[in-house]
Parts: C-alpha cells; structure tokens; sequence
C-alpha cells in the first residue's frame, strides 16, 4: 500500500493506529508533544499499572517500532502539510517542510475527565474538588490531595483508584448518585449525595469523558478520542474498528 499517514497523538491510540497501519504497507510518522498519554501515567502507579497491564505492557512494545517525532500538531492545511512547535508553549508554528505532505492524517488526542457541572456536582466550589484525572496526576507528582476524600461517581475505575488512595493511608468512601453538593468556604467540609451527607475534606469525581482536540485538527478520528474512556477495551476496539478503512 502506497501513502504516507501522520498520526497526532503518542498515546496508546495513536502508536496502536501506527502500528496496525504500518503493518498495512504506509509509511507512518507520529507526531507527540509530551512523554506519551495517560498509559504511561497508569505505568507510572502500581495499582493503575496493574489494572490496565496488557495495554502497559502492549504499548511499551509498539514503541519500539513506530517512528515518533517530537513536536505539538496545531494545523492540518487542506493539502495535509502538518504544522507543528516544539511544545505547548510556543506561540508559533512552524512548517514541517522537512517531513512533507501526507496522504493522510489520523488524529489520536484522547480526551479528558469533564468538569464539576457536567458531572452534577453543584453547591459552592471550595478548594479541594478534583476530576480523576487531575488527582492522577497531582499524586504522581508527590501532592497529598487531602485526608478523607469523597469518590463521587460509578464507573469501575473508581474502585482502583480507592484502593490506591487505601494503600497511601487516605480515608475514602466511594459513593455513586445522580447529583452531589458541596458545601464549605475555604476547604470541602461536607458533600450531600442524593440527600445523604458525608463529612470529608476532598472530592474526586468521574461521571464522563469529553474528546481532546485543543487545536480543532481536521482528520480521520481514531483511539480514546471517539471512545471517551477509562476502559481500554473500547478504546483498542475503535482503533481497530477505523483502522478497517485504510
């Protein structure tokens, strides 16, 4: 098969669809602004590592035969000539001459946890409120998030994430519900769950997920973009799925 293919996004998504489309004859180059998605932040804590293990462990080795360059995709042209800067940062971009036109673009950016209101959280917002993700990643880097943390929500991601809080000594209570309401001025002091009351000091709360594409790329979608997920499962299903067109 004749073609070049870019792929935006160095996340498990982007270097599976490289992976299978490489296999299929393109020639495929990834285009990644950070280390990888949040699979190498899952590798990064035991629990979350255990929990999605064949994707770890499946993803660590596709890297090894992808070509992966450094650089944050803020344009498509209509003539598929990406336009990529050095990293978030960068207010201009530059013209990826050196790579030339591709064929085609995948685009693998993932997505993100939604906010507080789409979650129905309501009530006052003190400090002390936090999506999944963002707790994820707070703990990575080395922050206490709290001590009696609130799990708001009733996806099966949740309870990993309660027995890691368990094993870092934290206080949690998991509580699914339609709506939750904050009280407290300067900290949470006291969630109401569907008219049940609980006293704790922090908040995490997953309800759903929302595609990532900061810079509106025009392309073929593929990955955890359309998937929306914590569960690998769909997410390697719809790569596989797209992946079925080229």
């Amino acid at each position: 098969m004749d073609g070049r293919i870019a792929v935006v996004g160095g996340g498990y998504s982007g270097v599976r669809m490289a992976s299978i489309l490489s296999e299929k004859g393109y020639d495929v180059v990834v285009f990644e602004g950070r280390d990888g998605g949040e699979i190498t932040v899952f590798n990064s804590l035991p629990e979350l590592r255990e929990h999605y293990i064949d994707y770890v462990e499946e993803y660590f080795e596709l890297l090894k035969t992808v070509r992966i360059e450094k650089g944050v995709v803020r344009k498509v042209t209509r003539e598929n000539l990406v336009l990529v800067s050095g990293c978030y940062t960068d207010r201009d971009s530059r013209d990826c001459s050196n790579y030339g036109r591709f064929e085609q673009v995948v685009v693998c950016t993932g997505c993100y946890d939604s906010n507080p209101i789409s979650a129905n959280i309501y009530g006052m917002r003190p400090a002390g409120i936090f999506s999944l993700e963002n707790a994820i990643r707070l703990i990575l880097k080395g922050y206490r998030i709290g001590r009696e943390v609130l799990i708001f929500g009733d996806d099966a991601i949740l309870e990993v994430f309660n027995s890691m809080l368990g094993r870092m000594k934290y206080s949690t209570h998991v509580v699914s519900g339609e709506y939750a309401v904050v009280r407290g001025r300067e900290r949470v002091e006291e969630v109401v769950v569907d008219g049940e009351r609980f006293r704790c000091d922090t908040v995490v709360y997953f309800k759903k997920r929302e595609c990532f594409n900061p810079f509106n790329l025009k392309g073929v979608k593929a990955g955890n973009i359309n998937a929306k997920t914590y569960d690998y499962k769909e997410v390697k299903k719809d790569v596989l799925k797209v992946s079925e067109d080229f």
